[in-house]
């Protein structure tokens, strides 16, 4: 059975345990984030981080889960306050995240977040799915059908501008 059918399955049944409403959140409302990230590169890290300090800036909360590729990778992130890196001895052989890996903030609620990693980081995107978030946005169109905001073309080119563009976006929302 490919891995691909095995890894829906498991998104199916985390669906029928939680009921996903659409719901949206004002920019003045929001109180903590919770940001999926994996840097390429020292510039896109850069950006990264100053995109942190903005929403730092505003928020009393902000958690960082950073997917790293590797048990040997090293991380292009400065060191940063509750930072959680996730790499493959985190996820089983489906990709899934193993519990002791994130049990420190699974039950934890969040209102917004953000998946900056690539389209096919399905641990990301099982915890965006998994964790209570008011608002969960997205930077590709992804097969799970998780995300309420999905701001296309970011991830091509991560850099301040395209990162600020979802700071825009999100204080247009009204609830």
């Amino acid at each position: 059975m490919p891995f691909n059918i095995i890894q829906r399955l498991q998104f199916k049944r985390l669906q029928n345990k939680k009921h996903f409403t659409h719901r949206s959140i004002a920019w003045q409302d929001t109180k903590s984030f919770i940001l999926f990230i994996s840097p390429h590169n020292t510039e896109e890290a850069t950006a990264i981080t100053r995109f942190i300090d903005k929403i730092k800036k505003h928020t009393i909360r902000v958690k960082v889960l950073e997917f790293l590729k590797s048990k040997k990778d090293i991380s292009l992130l400065p060191y940063m306050y509750e930072c959680t890196r996730i790499d493959s001895s985190h996820t089983n052989l489906i990709g899934i995240p193993k519990i002791s890996a994130v049990d420190a903030f699974i039950d934890q609620h969040f209102d917004v977040s953000i998946d900056l990693t690539d389209k096919d980081n399905v641990a990301a995107q099982y915890l965006c799915c998994a964790i209570d978030i008011t608002m969960r946005v997205g930077i590709h169109d992804s097969n799970w059908d998780c995300y309420e905001l999905v701001v296309p073309n970011v991830y091509n080119n991560i850099n301040e501008e395209n990162l600020f563009s979802i700071i825009h976006y999100l204080q247009k929302i009204k609830p």
